[in-house]
Parts: structure tokens; C-alpha cells; sequence
């Protein structure tokens, strides 16, 4: 186990918000950036993503129904910031569900992921996937008109130098598309009421982002124009949870669209794009 200072502002003093499965997750008391502190090392969440994914066909059905509504609206919204198209980065890719809806959208695409079996998977679908790592330096500055990551960014060791190394390979003008849950004002409304919920899948979830500590990590990250918005909701296979995330979601994008944009639903998974600034060549 390895203690951080806070992925955002740096800072070492923090305030325990919940313990799920023998871990602390944690608000920093300066910027109030949510985190898992202390946390497995690499090697560790290394093997652990390796085993977290299933891939039997139930399993990977389940994954494309889940999120459809999300990835549909994610290429809309692509497609209309860039009508141009060009080369796109998924990161995290998983399946290969919106790599394949992309492709059919006319973007040149390309898919990367730590997991070796959804590597293989994606390949014996055609897709251009490999385990690249960002860090490393392995693609190109100015490479790519586009990069996508759903449901990834939270579980990355290092938020900020990921987003750093993606404003690199994206070329001046690119856009960012980021998919991120908002787990904690849900924990904290189940702490009020005494209720428990392991909803941040520790050591899953490294990172827990809310739509202002998102948007200056990534203005700290070099990106500018940074929009929130809802951008659709997942629709779980359960009844139970199908109806609360319907409900939910639904509630959260009527009153994103009566208040133009500025109200923001606590809670649901939101949407994130923001910009490569056009002056920027590497």
C-alpha cells in the first residue's frame, strides 16, 4: 500500500469520507478532490484490472446495452464539434463498443487498453487496439483529432499525468470526451440516512471526480473551454436499477436543459469535453 498526496492540488491533509472494503476514500481538505489514499501499488492494480473484466458473451451484451444511450449521445456530440472526423483515441476501450460505433461514423479509430484479453477481443473484431501506454511516450505529439476515455479516468493512479499526455498527442483544436461517475454526494446522502453501499468499488475507483474538480485538473492540464454536461445515461439490466437510473437520469438532463446547462444533477455520471488550445503544437 502506497499513500499520495492529493492527485489535484498536492496537498497531504484530507478528511475520511467512507471505509469500503478495508479502504479509506478520502476528501483533501484544500482543493476537496475525493481519492483512495492509501492505495495498492501499479503491480497491484495491475493484476487487479486484469481480473476484473469478464468477457463471456452475457457479460459483454450486458456492457453494450448498459451504455448505448451514452456512447450515442458521445459521437453526436463528436460529430458535431469535429464534422471533419479524423483520427480518434479510445482509452480504456473494454469491448470495443463505441470504437465500433465510431468506426461506422467515418473517424479513422484506435483503441487502447491494459487489459491483454479485451486486447485480444477487440483485435478478433478488427479493431486497431493495442496496450500502449500514454506515459511512455508511445504515440505522437499533435496525433490525434480526438481522444475518448468512459469510465476510465477515475481508475488511473495518476489523473493529472494522463491528461497531461493526452493533451500532447491531441492536435491543436482537439477535443477530449470524458465519461466519469459522481459517486460521493450519493455515499454521503446513504451516510446521513445510515445506509452502506460499496459504490466505489475500491480499490476500482481511485478517483472520485465532481464537475469542479474535473474541469481544473484538466485546466491545470492544459485544456481549455471545458464543458460539462449529462450526455445520456446507463440502463442496467435489474429492474430496480433500471428504473432509479432511468428516473435519475432522466430528472438530470431535464434540468440540465431548462437551465440551460448550468444545473447540474449531484450523483449521476456526467459527460466532460474540453480543448486542446488551437496556439498549442507540442
Amino acid at each position: 500500500m502506497i499513500y499520495i498526496n492529493c492527485p489535484l492540488c498536492g496537498g497531504d491533509d484530507s478528511t475520511l469520507v467512507v471505509r469500503e472494503n478495508g479502504y479509506h476514500i478520502v476528501a483533501c481538505d484544500i482543493c476537496g478532490m475525493v481519492y483512495l489514499n492509501p492505495r495498492p501499488d501499479d503491480s497491484c492494480l495491475q493484476a487487479y484490472y486484469q481480473k476484473s473484466l469478464p468477457f463471456d458473451e452475457k457479460s459483454i451484451v450486458a456492457w453494450q446495452n448498459l451504455t448505448w444511450g451514452v456512447v450515442k449521445r458521445a459521437i453526436q456530440t463528436l460529430d458535431r464539434l469535429k464534422p471533419a472526423k479524423g483520427k480518434l483515441l479510445d482509452i480504456g476501450c473494454r469491448y470495443g463498443s463505441f470504437l465500433d460505433l465510431a468506426k461506422k461514423h467515418g473517424w479513422d479509430t484506435v483503441g487502447i487498453d491494459i487489459c491483454s484479453q479485451a486486447v485480444s477481443y477487440d483485435r478478433w473484431k478488427g479493431l486497431n487496439v493495442g496496450t500502449k501506454d500514454l506515459v511512455d511516450r508511445s504515440f505522437a505529439d499533435n496525433g490525434f483529432d480526438a481522444v475518448t476515455m468512459f469510465y476510465v479516468l477515475e481508475r488511473m493512479p495518476d489523473p493529472m499525468q494522463c491528461l497531461k499526455q493526452i493533451q500532447r498527442i491531441l492536435a491543436p483544436g482537439g477535443v477530449l470526451l470524458i465519461r466519469t461517475p459522481e459517486t460521493t454526494p450519493i455515499v454521503k446522502f446513504f451516510k446521513v440516512m445510515n445506509l452502506f453501499r460499496p459504490l466505489y468499488e475500491a480499490p476500482g475507483h481511485l478517483n472520485d471526480f465532481s464537475p469542479r474538480t474535473l474541469k481544473s485538473m484538466l485546466e491545470k492540464a492544459g485544456f481549455q473551454d471545458v464543458k460539462c454536461m449529462i450526455g445520456g445515461f446507463t440502463l442496467p439490466y435489474q429492474p430496480v436499477r433500471r428504473v432509479i437510473s432511468w428516473s435519475s437520469g432522466c430528472l438530470a438532463e431535464t434540468l440540465y436543459l431548462i437551465s440551460a446547462g448550468r444545473l447540474l444533477l449531484p450523483g449521476v455520471s456526467k459527460t466532460t469535453i474540453a480543448f486542446k488550445p488551437r496556439g498549442d503544437h507540442g
